[in-house]
C-alpha cells in the first residue's frame, strides 16, 4: 500500500537527525533530533544509577510529527535522513509494537514541519527494527521477529528475519534471507536488527537479539555481523 501526502510548505530545514524514543518522535531544537528507547538490560544492571549532568543545548519537542489517519505513534524503532538532508524517513511498529496483524504503513516520510508526505510498507513487515538510505534515496529495513513481536501470527507466514530494500514509493527492490525463517546466511538471518549500506554499496547487516539480555554468552547466543554484495550475494559474516 503507497499513499501520498500533499507536503507543507516551510521554511529552511530544522532536521538533522532522528531517532525514536518511548514510543513517539521526540525532535530536538535548534537542530531536531531523536534517540531511541533503550530496551531493558539484565536484573543485574538495576541498580546502576545512570549519570546525567551535561548541559543539553538542546530543547526537547515531544510527539514531532503527525502520522495519517488519527494514528498514533508506537514503539518508533527506526529513523534515518533522506537522501535529500531535508526530510526524515521513520519506522513505526504499526501503533502496537507488532505489524503482525497489522495493514497500515509503518514506514513514513517527514517534511520539515513533521507532516508526513509519503506512506509504505504495508503488509511487508514484522517487526521493523534498523533502517538505512543509500544514496539512491532506496530505504532498507532490517526486519525481526521476536517471539513477542510474532504474537498470534507465527513466523512462518512470512514476514520477519529479513532485510528489505524498498524504493522511495514503496517497491520490493531487494530482500535479503527468508521471509519469516529464521537461520545463518547465505540464505537466512536471525532477528536482523540494523543494516547500513556502505558507499560502494556493500550491504552491511547485524544481527544480535539473541544475546541482548544475556551477560554472558549462551550457546543460543547470536552475535553477527554480516557482508552482501550490492545485488545480495553473501560474501562473509
Amino acid at each position: 500500500m503507497i499513499k501520498n501526502y500533499s507536503p507543507v510548505q516551510t521554511s529552511g530545514a530544522r532536521l538533522a537527525t532522528c531517532a525514536a524514543l518511548c514510543g513517539t518522535l521526540i525532535a530536538l531544537s535548534p537542530l531536531t533530533a531523536l534517540a531511541q528507547r533503550g530496551a531493558t538490560g539484565p536484573a543485574a544492571h538495576a541498580d546502576v544509577e545512570p549519570i546525567n549532568n551535561l548541559p543539553n543545548p538542546y530543547e526537547t519537542q515531544r510527539d514531532w510529527g503527525t502520522l495519517p489517519d488519527g494514528r498514533s505513534w508506537g514503539s518508533v524503532s527506526a529513523v534515518n535522513v533522506d537522501v535529500d538532508g531535508v526530510h526524515i524517513w521513520a519506522g513505526d511498529r504499526c501503533g502496537a509494537n507488532s505489524c503482525a496483524e497489522s495493514d497500515v504503513d509503518p514506514i513514513v516520510k517527514l517534511d520539515p514541519s513533521g507532516t508526513v508526505v509519503q506512506a509504505i510498507g504495508a503488509g511487508i513487515f514484522m517487526w521493523p527494527h534498523g533502517m538505512d538510505v543509500d544514496s539512491d534515496g532506496n530505504v532498507w529495513i532490517a526486519d525481526a521477529a521476536t517471539v513477542t513481536a510474532v504474537g498470534p501470527s507465527p513466523t512462518p507466514s512470512g514476514r520477519g528475519h529479513t532485510v528489505v530494500k524498498l524504493s522511495p514509493e514503496g517497491e520490493v527492490l531487494l530482500t535479503i534471507g527468508t521471509p519469516g525463517v529464521a537461520g545463518a546466511p547465505p540464505t537466512h538471518l536471525t532477528q536482523p536488527n540494523d543494516v547500513l549500506v556502505a558507499p560502494d554499496g556493500s550491504i552491511f547487516v547485524g544481527e544480535g537479539h539473541g544475546a541482548q539480555f544475556e551477560d554472558e554468552a549462551g550457546p543460543d547466543s547470536l552475535s553477527r555481523i554480516s557482508k552482501f554484495a550490492p545485488d545480495g550475494t553473501f560474501i562473509k559474516s
